[in-house]
């Protein structure tokens, strides 16, 4: 866990030594200050295989088997489709079940109504359901930042506010959901302790589009290290009922969320 380190001094360029660039239209963070790019750092090129399998299975011990996730896969035949009213239903269900406590059942058909809404925008600008992270290229990178905060940004449902009711947004993290939800082997979900490590606040596309960036280069440096192709590294890091996508935000989650 990296906590308490000095900044760098400035270098002959003006930034801080160790600065890692965290993506398009996004500055440059230093390292020694956000734990969020260390640990992808980590991930990528520092930490040992060993060490990262030690903190995946540790994960694992925490959370369970994610029973909830094949339910989905279940009721949707495999493939979520949000322009079926069921497969809506049935993602909403595992998000309130993944911790999206604020998308009340009561507003259930207001949350699904969003999603419609949300998918007849968007579903084109989503790569193919047998796309991977590490076949993403910066433009689908980009367009998935653009879906990802409009998502963020509808209004799901309500909650109560002293006497009255107001709306409830999806948010940032629910949203992130969803879309892993929806394409697995492409989107990492992440939660606000993760993007708080990096440094990213408000709902800025490009903060998601320098997620997936990163994440893939994470995985691509990993991949080399380990001696396997990106799709073996769930098996070989004893996680075979994850994906790529899903290994990247296990580990940030025991390093920046769990850990802090």
């Amino acid at each position: 866990m990296v906590a308490n380190r000095r900044r760098s001094g400035p270098d002959a360029e003006g930034e801080p030594e160790g600065a890692v660039d965290i993506g398009v239209g996004t500055r440059r963070y230093p390292s020694a200050v956000l734990r969020g790019p260390d640990a992808m750092l980590d991930l990528r090129d520092r930490s040992s295989i060993k060490d990262i399998r030690s903190t995946l299975s540790a994960f694992g011990s925490l959370v369970g088997d994610d029973r909830r996730t094949n339910e989905l896969r279940d009721a949707t035949g495999g493939q979520v489709d949000l322009s079926l009213s069921a497969h809506r239903d049935a993602l909403l269900l595992w998000l309130r079940q993944w911790g999206c406590r604020h998308l009340r059942t009561a507003d259930n058909a207001r949350s699904s109504r969003a999603l419609l809404a949300w998918w007849k925008r968007h579903a084109s600008d989503l790569p193919g359901a047998r796309a991977t992270l590490n076949g993403l290229g910066p433009r689908a990178s980009a367009k998935a930042g653009r879906a990802h905060a409009d998502l963020a940004a509808s209004p799901a449902a309500r909650r109560r506010h002293v006497d009255t009711e107001v709306d409830v947004t999806f948010g940032s993290t629910a949203a992130a959901k969803a879309m892993f939800a929806l394409r697995p082997q492409v989107f990492p979900p992440w939660d606000e302790p993760m993007r708080s490590a990096f440094g990213w606040t408000g709902l800025d596309p490009s903060h998601y589009e320098a997620f997936l960036g990163m994440s893939k280069d994470a995985l691509d440096g990993l991949s080399r290290r380990a001696g396997v192709p990106v799709r073996g590294l769930p098996e070989h890091l004893g996680r075979p009922n994850s994906t790529p996508a899903r290994i990247v935000d296990e580990y940030l989650w025991m390093k920046l969320t769990h850990e802090r």
